[in-house]
């Protein structure tokens, strides 16, 4: 039976790095201990951490920009 992939395996080898406010990286320390008392969130990310809610943030972010760009994108 074929294990399911880690998450370590969907990952890029390419970190990427950014510079960020820090105004925002604040905002993001905030949301930490948030994020992690959403169980099933805190569960996918497998431990919350200021990159884990970085992470989630972007992900959900680009959801959002492709809803608002769904014509562009087609």
């Amino acid at each position: 039976m074929k294990k399911p992939p880690q998450k370590t395996e969907r990952m890029t080898d390419s970190p990427v790095a950014l510079r960020l406010p820090a105004d925002l990286l604040q905002r993001i320390d905030a949301l930490v201990p948030l994020v992690a008392g959403d169980t099933d969130i805190a569960t996918l990310l497998g431990g919350v951490t200021r990159s884990a809610v970085v992470r989630y943030a972007l992900l959900e972010g680009v959801k959002v920009l492709e809803k608002r760009y769904r014509e562009a994108l087609k």
